[in-house]
Protein backbone atom coordinates (compact mmCIF):
# COMPACT_ATOMS: atom_id res chain seq x y z
CA UNK A 1 0.00 0.00 0.00
CA UNK A 2 3.44 2.54 0.18
CA UNK A 3 2.23 3.70 -3.39
CA UNK A 4 -0.90 5.43 -2.18
CA UNK A 5 -1.42 8.70 -3.00
CA UNK A 6 -3.62 11.28 -0.41
CA UNK A 7 -4.57 13.75 -0.52
CA UNK A 8 -5.78 16.31 2.87
CA UNK A 9 -8.13 19.22 2.91
CA UNK A 10 -7.84 20.86 6.07
CA UNK A 11 -8.33 24.48 7.21
CA UNK A 12 -6.07 24.25 10.51
CA UNK A 13 -2.27 22.39 10.01
CA UNK A 14 0.73 22.90 11.48
CA UNK A 15 2.33 24.85 12.68
CA UNK A 16 -0.75 25.84 14.39
CA UNK A 17 -1.92 23.96 17.51
CA UNK A 18 -4.95 22.59 18.29
CA UNK A 19 -6.12 19.11 18.85
CA UNK A 20 -7.13 18.13 15.01
CA UNK A 21 -3.86 19.67 13.99
CA UNK A 22 -2.09 17.40 16.81
CA UNK A 23 -4.20 14.66 15.55
CA UNK A 24 -3.31 15.22 11.71
CA UNK A 25 0.47 16.18 12.03
CA UNK A 26 0.95 13.24 13.84
CA UNK A 27 -0.56 10.87 11.37
CA UNK A 28 0.91 12.96 8.33
CA UNK A 29 4.64 12.45 9.69
CA UNK A 30 3.94 8.30 10.23
CA UNK A 31 2.35 8.02 6.89
CA UNK A 32 5.65 9.56 5.26
CA UNK A 33 7.08 7.46 7.22
CA UNK A 34 5.89 5.04 5.86
CA UNK A 35 6.72 6.13 2.05
CA UNK A 36 3.09 7.32 1.50
CA UNK A 37 2.74 9.87 -1.18
CA UNK A 38 0.80 12.89 0.69
CA UNK A 39 -0.24 16.40 -0.40
CA UNK A 40 -2.13 18.72 2.06
CA UNK A 41 -4.81 21.89 1.26
CA UNK A 42 -5.00 24.64 3.87
CA UNK A 43 -5.29 28.18 4.85
CA UNK A 44 -2.58 30.16 4.54
CA UNK A 45 -1.48 32.60 7.23
CA UNK A 46 2.00 34.34 6.89
CA UNK A 47 3.05 33.65 10.05
CA UNK A 48 3.15 30.29 8.93
CA UNK A 49 4.04 30.50 5.08
CA UNK A 50 7.94 29.08 5.20
CA UNK A 51 7.15 25.85 7.67
CA UNK A 52 6.33 22.42 6.22
CA UNK A 53 6.90 19.04 7.31
CA UNK A 54 10.03 16.82 5.23
CA UNK A 55 8.57 15.16 2.17
CA UNK A 56 4.98 17.13 2.19
CA UNK A 57 3.63 18.73 -0.51
CA UNK A 58 1.66 21.48 1.43
CA UNK A 59 -0.48 24.12 -0.75
CA UNK A 60 -1.07 26.99 1.66
CA UNK A 61 -4.15 28.43 -0.11
CA UNK A 62 -4.91 32.39 0.96
CA UNK A 63 -8.73 33.41 2.34
CA UNK A 64 -10.49 35.89 0.67
CA UNK A 65 -10.06 40.06 2.16
CA UNK A 66 -13.19 38.91 5.02
CA UNK A 67 -11.13 36.48 6.19
CA UNK A 68 -7.62 38.16 6.22
CA UNK A 69 -9.31 41.13 8.57
CA UNK A 70 -11.17 38.20 10.18
CA UNK A 71 -8.28 36.89 11.17
CA UNK A 72 -5.80 40.25 12.54
CA UNK A 73 -8.64 41.46 14.20
CA UNK A 74 -8.70 37.85 16.14
CA UNK A 75 -4.88 37.83 16.38
CA UNK A 76 -5.40 41.38 17.78
CA UNK A 77 -7.74 40.73 20.30
CA UNK A 78 -5.56 37.14 21.35
CA UNK A 79 -2.55 39.60 21.78
CA UNK A 80 -4.33 42.25 24.14
CA UNK A 81 -5.79 39.80 26.42
CA UNK A 82 -2.19 37.95 26.50
CA UNK A 83 -0.38 40.93 27.45
CA UNK A 84 -2.93 43.01 29.17
CA UNK A 85 -3.18 45.84 26.85
CA UNK A 86 -0.11 47.11 27.65
CA UNK A 87 2.11 46.49 25.04
CA UNK A 88 -0.60 46.97 21.90
CA UNK A 89 -1.29 50.39 21.84
CA UNK A 90 -3.02 51.99 17.95
CA UNK A 91 -4.04 55.85 17.63
CA UNK A 92 -7.89 56.68 18.10
CA UNK A 93 -8.96 56.37 14.15
CA UNK A 94 -7.50 52.89 14.39
CA UNK A 95 -9.46 52.46 17.12
CA UNK A 96 -12.49 53.60 15.97
CA UNK A 97 -12.00 51.63 12.43
CA UNK A 98 -10.95 48.24 13.93
CA UNK A 99 -14.32 48.17 16.23
CA UNK A 100 -16.52 49.31 13.48
CA UNK A 101 -15.22 46.18 11.52
CA UNK A 102 -15.42 43.70 14.30
CA UNK A 103 -19.09 45.14 14.69
CA UNK A 104 -19.81 44.32 10.84
CA UNK A 105 -18.59 40.95 11.06
CA UNK A 106 -20.19 40.57 14.75
CA UNK A 107 -23.57 41.60 14.03
CA UNK A 108 -24.00 41.29 10.14
CA UNK A 109 -21.33 38.54 8.65
CA UNK A 110 -21.70 36.00 11.55
CA UNK A 111 -25.16 36.09 11.47
CA UNK A 112 -25.40 35.34 8.20
CA UNK A 113 -21.79 32.97 7.22
CA UNK A 114 -22.61 29.31 6.20
CA UNK A 115 -21.32 27.05 6.90
CA UNK A 116 -18.94 28.43 9.49
CA UNK A 117 -16.51 31.25 9.41
CA UNK A 118 -14.21 29.62 7.14
CA UNK A 119 -16.58 29.88 4.12
CA UNK A 120 -14.05 32.63 3.55
CA UNK A 121 -11.79 29.83 2.47
CA UNK A 122 -13.62 27.70 0.15
CA UNK A 123 -13.79 29.31 -3.10
CA UNK A 124 -10.14 29.80 -3.61
CA UNK A 125 -9.89 26.40 -2.10
CA UNK A 126 -12.30 24.80 -4.63
CA UNK A 127 -9.61 26.76 -7.02
CA UNK A 128 -7.04 24.83 -5.85
CA UNK A 129 -8.11 21.56 -5.03
CA UNK A 130 -9.39 21.41 -8.82
CA UNK A 131 -6.22 22.71 -9.92
CA UNK A 132 -3.96 20.24 -7.89
CA UNK A 133 -6.53 17.39 -9.33
CA UNK A 134 -6.36 17.72 -12.87
CA UNK A 135 -2.21 18.00 -12.82
CA UNK A 136 -2.58 15.21 -10.18
CA UNK A 137 -5.14 12.41 -11.73
CA UNK A 138 -3.83 9.55 -10.04
CA UNK A 139 -4.98 10.16 -6.15
CA UNK A 140 -6.54 7.65 -4.97
CA UNK A 141 -7.88 9.02 -1.19
CA UNK A 142 -9.25 12.63 -0.09
CA UNK A 143 -9.66 12.99 3.56
CA UNK A 144 -11.09 16.37 4.63
CA UNK A 145 -10.91 17.45 8.10
CA UNK A 146 -13.32 19.26 10.71
CA UNK A 147 -13.94 21.38 12.73
CA UNK A 148 -14.48 23.85 10.27
CA UNK A 149 -16.74 22.18 8.02
CA UNK A 150 -16.17 23.89 5.55
CA UNK A 151 -12.89 21.83 4.47
CA UNK A 152 -16.09 18.79 3.72
CA UNK A 153 -17.67 21.98 1.56
CA UNK A 154 -13.89 21.49 -0.39
CA UNK A 155 -13.89 17.49 -0.20
CA UNK A 156 -17.01 17.19 -2.05
CA UNK A 157 -16.13 19.50 -5.01
CA UNK A 158 -13.13 16.71 -5.35
CA UNK A 159 -15.70 13.91 -4.95
CA UNK A 160 -18.33 15.35 -7.26
CA UNK A 161 -15.95 16.17 -10.39
CA UNK A 162 -13.47 12.59 -9.60
CA UNK A 163 -15.96 10.19 -8.88
CA UNK A 164 -13.98 7.01 -8.50
CA UNK A 165 -11.47 9.21 -5.45
CA UNK A 166 -12.22 7.35 -2.39
CA UNK A 167 -13.68 9.96 -0.04
CA UNK A 168 -13.00 10.40 3.93
CA UNK A 169 -15.32 12.73 5.93
CA UNK A 170 -12.99 13.07 9.32
CA UNK A 171 -14.83 14.16 12.36
CA UNK A 172 -13.47 16.38 15.12
CA UNK A 173 -16.32 18.19 16.11
CA UNK A 174 -19.67 17.43 14.77
CA UNK A 175 -21.82 19.71 12.28
CA UNK A 176 -25.51 19.88 12.17
CA UNK A 177 -25.70 18.87 15.49
CA UNK A 178 -23.42 21.18 17.72
CA UNK A 179 -25.98 23.13 19.77
CA UNK A 180 -23.70 24.45 22.31
CA UNK A 181 -21.32 25.68 20.46
CA UNK A 182 -23.27 26.63 16.53
CA UNK A 183 -20.86 26.88 13.64
CA UNK A 184 -23.41 28.96 11.84
CA UNK A 185 -26.88 30.49 12.51
CA UNK A 186 -29.27 27.55 13.62
CA UNK A 187 -32.44 29.71 13.23
CA UNK A 188 -31.52 30.84 9.85
CA UNK A 189 -29.48 27.26 8.40
CA UNK A 190 -30.78 24.11 10.72
CA UNK A 191 -32.57 22.82 7.58
CA UNK A 192 -29.99 23.21 5.70
CA UNK A 193 -27.50 21.96 7.65
CA UNK A 194 -28.89 18.69 8.03
CA UNK A 195 -30.00 18.69 4.39
CA UNK A 196 -26.05 18.97 3.20
CA UNK A 197 -24.54 17.03 6.03
CA UNK A 198 -26.58 14.07 5.16
CA UNK A 199 -26.03 14.84 1.01
CA UNK A 200 -22.46 14.53 1.94
CA UNK A 201 -22.24 11.81 4.29
CA UNK A 202 -24.26 9.76 1.02
CA UNK A 203 -21.87 10.50 -1.20
CA UNK A 204 -19.19 10.20 0.89
CA UNK A 205 -16.96 6.79 1.11
CA UNK A 206 -16.87 7.11 4.49
CA UNK A 207 -16.98 9.04 7.51
CA UNK A 208 -14.62 8.65 10.73
CA UNK A 209 -16.28 9.96 14.13
CA UNK A 210 -14.09 9.65 17.46
CA UNK A 211 -16.95 8.22 20.05
CA UNK A 212 -19.34 5.97 19.94
CA UNK A 213 -21.53 8.27 21.09
CA UNK A 214 -21.16 10.69 18.61
CA UNK A 215 -22.10 8.00 15.97
CA UNK A 216 -25.30 7.49 18.13
CA UNK A 217 -26.46 10.63 17.29
CA UNK A 218 -25.34 10.55 13.76
CA UNK A 219 -27.70 7.45 13.04
CA UNK A 220 -30.61 8.54 14.40
CA UNK A 221 -29.77 11.73 11.88
CA UNK A 222 -28.57 9.39 9.05
CA UNK A 223 -29.55 5.73 9.96
CA UNK A 224 -28.84 5.06 6.06
CA UNK A 225 -24.96 5.28 6.12
CA UNK A 226 -24.82 2.89 9.45
CA UNK A 227 -22.44 0.75 7.79
CA UNK A 228 -20.21 4.20 6.68
CA UNK A 229 -19.55 5.76 9.65
CA UNK A 230 -16.42 4.43 12.03
CA UNK A 231 -15.27 5.09 15.16
CA UNK A 232 -11.84 6.09 15.11
CA UNK A 233 -10.15 7.25 18.95
CA UNK A 234 -8.38 10.12 19.85
CA UNK A 235 -4.69 9.69 19.02
CA UNK A 236 -1.97 10.22 21.35
CA UNK A 237 0.09 12.35 19.16
CA UNK A 238 4.02 11.32 18.28
CA UNK A 239 5.60 14.26 20.95
CA UNK A 240 3.42 13.46 23.80
CA UNK A 241 4.37 9.73 23.58
CA UNK A 242 7.43 10.19 23.49
CA UNK A 243 7.48 12.83 26.25
CA UNK A 244 5.64 10.34 28.26
CA UNK A 245 7.95 7.52 27.26
CA UNK A 246 11.27 9.33 28.16
CA UNK A 247 10.81 11.98 31.13
CA UNK A 248 9.94 9.65 34.47
CA UNK A 249 8.47 11.83 36.85
CA UNK A 250 8.95 11.40 40.50
CA UNK A 251 6.70 12.18 43.02
CA UNK A 252 8.97 14.32 45.49
CA UNK A 253 8.26 17.32 42.99
CA UNK A 254 9.85 20.53 43.08
CA UNK A 255 6.35 22.52 43.65
CA UNK A 256 5.45 22.06 47.75
CA UNK A 257 1.70 22.76 47.54
CA UNK A 258 -0.34 20.21 45.95
CA UNK A 259 -1.24 21.34 42.52
CA UNK A 260 -4.54 20.60 40.48
CA UNK A 261 -4.29 21.10 36.49
CA UNK A 262 -6.82 21.67 33.82
CA UNK A 263 -5.42 21.56 30.40
CA UNK A 264 -7.86 22.74 27.19
CA UNK A 265 -10.08 25.58 26.21
CA UNK A 266 -12.70 26.96 28.26
CA UNK A 267 -16.05 28.60 26.66
CA UNK A 268 -18.73 30.29 28.72
CA UNK A 269 -21.33 27.71 27.12
CA UNK A 270 -19.94 24.28 27.77
CA UNK A 271 -16.90 24.64 29.96
CA UNK A 272 -17.09 27.53 32.10
CA UNK A 273 -14.95 26.68 35.52
CA UNK A 274 -16.92 29.00 38.14
CA UNK A 275 -18.62 26.23 39.31
CA UNK A 276 -15.74 24.03 39.45
CA UNK A 277 -14.35 26.84 41.05
CA UNK A 278 -16.36 27.36 43.82
CA UNK A 279 -16.73 23.51 44.52
CA UNK A 280 -12.78 23.66 45.11
CA UNK A 281 -12.62 26.26 47.19
CA UNK A 282 -15.21 24.41 49.66
CA UNK A 283 -12.91 21.39 49.64
CA UNK A 284 -9.67 23.17 49.85
CA UNK A 285 -11.35 24.89 53.44
CA UNK A 286 -12.83 21.86 54.64
CA UNK A 287 -9.32 20.13 53.93
CA UNK A 288 -7.40 22.91 55.46
CA UNK A 289 -5.35 22.64 52.15
CA UNK A 290 -3.06 25.10 50.28
CA UNK A 291 -3.69 23.08 46.94
CA UNK A 292 -3.35 25.39 43.84
CA UNK A 293 -5.69 25.43 40.53
CA UNK A 294 -4.49 25.79 37.00
CA UNK A 295 -6.23 26.61 34.01
CA UNK A 296 -3.89 25.88 30.68
CA UNK A 297 -5.28 27.01 27.80
CA UNK A 298 -7.75 29.76 26.12
CA UNK A 299 -10.02 31.10 28.04
CA UNK A 300 -12.21 32.87 25.63
CA UNK A 301 -14.87 34.29 26.05
CA UNK A 302 -15.15 33.31 30.20
CA UNK A 303 -14.32 36.23 32.20
CA UNK A 304 -11.47 35.47 34.08
CA UNK A 305 -11.16 38.63 36.28
CA UNK A 306 -12.99 37.42 38.93
CA UNK A 307 -12.05 34.06 38.94
CA UNK A 308 -8.39 34.61 39.33
CA UNK A 309 -7.03 34.77 43.05
CA UNK A 310 -4.27 33.51 45.41
CA UNK A 311 -4.55 29.86 44.39
CA UNK A 312 -6.02 29.88 41.31
CA UNK A 313 -4.05 30.45 38.04
CA UNK A 314 -4.60 31.29 34.24
CA UNK A 315 -1.91 30.45 32.57
CA UNK A 316 -3.60 31.27 29.31
CA UNK A 317 -2.54 29.66 25.62
CA UNK A 318 1.01 28.11 25.57
CA UNK A 319 3.10 25.81 23.38
CA UNK A 320 1.76 21.79 23.17
CA UNK A 321 4.98 20.65 24.91
CA UNK A 322 4.67 23.21 27.60
CA UNK A 323 1.30 22.23 28.11
CA UNK A 324 2.26 18.44 27.96
CA UNK A 325 4.35 19.45 30.69
CA UNK A 326 1.94 21.05 33.17
CA UNK A 327 0.36 17.13 32.83
CA UNK A 328 3.20 15.68 33.98
CA UNK A 329 3.81 18.03 36.90
CA UNK A 330 0.61 17.85 38.25
CA UNK A 331 -0.51 16.26 41.33
CA UNK A 332 -4.19 15.90 40.24
CA UNK A 333 -5.20 16.67 36.02
CA UNK A 334 -8.77 18.14 36.23
CA UNK A 335 -11.52 17.67 33.38
CA UNK A 336 -14.81 19.36 32.83
CA UNK A 337 -17.31 17.49 30.74
CA UNK A 338 -18.55 18.60 27.99
CA UNK A 339 -22.55 19.17 28.30
CA UNK A 340 -23.12 17.72 25.01
CA UNK A 341 -22.34 13.67 25.66
CA UNK A 342 -21.18 13.03 22.43
CA UNK A 343 -18.11 14.92 22.42
CA UNK A 344 -15.05 13.85 23.85
CA UNK A 345 -11.69 15.92 24.86
CA UNK A 346 -8.58 14.92 23.00
CA UNK A 347 -6.33 15.58 25.71
CA UNK A 348 -7.95 12.62 28.46
CA UNK A 349 -6.11 10.55 26.26
CA UNK A 350 -2.65 12.49 27.11
CA UNK A 351 -4.33 12.31 30.56
CA UNK A 352 -4.88 8.96 31.03
CA UNK A 353 -1.09 8.21 29.41
CA UNK A 354 0.61 10.09 31.81
CA UNK A 355 -0.48 7.88 34.75
CA UNK A 356 -1.79 10.74 36.85
CA UNK A 357 -5.11 10.88 39.18
CA UNK A 358 -8.00 12.37 36.60
CA UNK A 359 -10.77 14.04 39.11
CA UNK A 360 -13.27 14.26 36.16
CA UNK A 361 -16.66 16.70 36.40
CA UNK A 362 -19.42 16.34 34.80
CA UNK A 363 -22.63 18.10 34.35
CA UNK A 364 -24.62 15.03 32.28
CA UNK A 365 -24.85 11.66 33.40
CA UNK A 366 -24.09 10.36 29.92
CA UNK A 367 -21.37 12.54 29.62
CA UNK A 368 -18.77 10.24 26.78
CA UNK A 369 -15.69 10.92 29.45
CA UNK A 370 -17.46 9.17 32.07
CA UNK A 371 -16.91 5.84 29.69
CA UNK A 372 -13.77 6.60 28.61
CA UNK A 373 -12.32 6.95 32.14
CA UNK A 374 -14.32 4.22 33.54
CA UNK A 375 -11.75 1.78 33.33
CA UNK A 376 -8.64 4.35 34.47
CA UNK A 377 -8.29 3.24 37.97
CA UNK A 378 -6.97 6.50 38.62
CA UNK A 379 -10.15 8.71 37.53
CA UNK A 380 -12.79 9.79 39.67
CA UNK A 381 -15.84 10.87 38.17
CA UNK A 382 -18.19 13.80 39.70
CA UNK A 383 -21.77 14.72 38.77
CA UNK A 384 -21.82 18.81 39.80
CA UNK A 385 -25.03 20.24 37.89
CA UNK A 386 -26.79 21.66 40.92
CA UNK A 387 -25.49 22.94 43.95
CA UNK A 388 -22.73 21.95 45.90
CA UNK A 389 -23.73 19.01 48.25
CA UNK A 390 -21.62 17.96 51.58
CA UNK A 391 -22.20 15.00 49.65
CA UNK A 392 -19.91 16.49 46.53
CA UNK A 393 -17.51 18.18 48.77
CA UNK A 394 -16.75 14.77 51.10
CA UNK A 395 -16.27 12.85 47.81
CA UNK A 396 -13.93 15.19 46.10
CA UNK A 397 -11.90 16.09 49.60
CA UNK A 398 -11.60 11.84 49.99
CA UNK A 399 -10.70 11.50 46.74
CA UNK A 400 -7.89 13.94 46.89
CA UNK A 401 -6.50 12.64 49.79
CA UNK A 402 -6.67 8.85 48.45
CA UNK A 403 -4.73 10.00 45.56
CA UNK A 404 -2.36 13.03 46.44
CA UNK A 405 0.60 10.82 47.74
CA UNK A 406 0.08 7.53 45.07
CA UNK A 407 2.56 6.74 43.00
CA UNK A 408 3.09 7.32 39.21
CA UNK A 409 2.75 4.50 36.79
CA UNK A 410 3.16 4.70 33.22
CA UNK A 411 0.37 2.52 31.46
CA UNK A 412 1.95 0.98 28.19
CA UNK A 413 -1.07 -0.73 26.96
CA UNK A 414 -2.86 2.89 27.21
CA UNK A 415 -0.12 4.58 24.96
CA UNK A 416 0.10 1.24 22.83
CA UNK A 417 -3.63 1.36 22.01
CA UNK A 418 -3.97 5.30 21.37
CA UNK A 419 -0.67 5.11 19.65
CA UNK A 420 -0.16 7.23 16.07
CA UNK A 421 0.47 3.59 14.46
CA UNK A 422 -2.34 2.12 15.96
CA UNK A 423 -4.87 4.68 14.81
CA UNK A 424 -3.16 5.46 11.44
CA UNK A 425 -3.89 1.74 10.92
CA UNK A 426 -7.55 2.35 11.52
CA UNK A 427 -7.78 4.93 8.59
CA UNK A 428 -5.41 2.60 6.28
CA UNK A 429 -8.31 0.15 6.51
CA UNK A 430 -10.63 2.70 4.98
CA UNK A 431 -8.56 2.47 2.03
CA UNK A 432 -9.59 -0.20 0.34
Amino acid sequence: MNGIKILIVTYHYFPEENPRVFRWSSIVSHWLSCGYDISLITASQDKYGSKTQDGLNIIRVPENLIGKIRYKISRTNTLRAEINDTELSMSGNAVIISKWIKGLYSFVIKFLQWPDFAWTWILNARKAILLYLENNPDIDVVISVSHPFSSHVVGSIAKRKYPNIRWIIDIGDPFSFLVDSPPNNFLLYNRLNKFIERKYFSLSDFISVTTSETKSEYLKLFPENKDKIKVIPPVLNTEASNMFRTRSKKRQSHHKTLMLVYVGTLYSGIRHPKKILNMLEVVRTTMNSDFEVHFIGPVNDVDISKLADSYTYFHGTVSHDAALQFMLDADILINIGNSARYQLPSKLVEYVCTGSPVLNIISTNDDSSRAFLSSYQMSKTVYLSGDITNDIVREVSDYIKLVSSHRLIFNDACLSKYSVQNISKQYELLFC
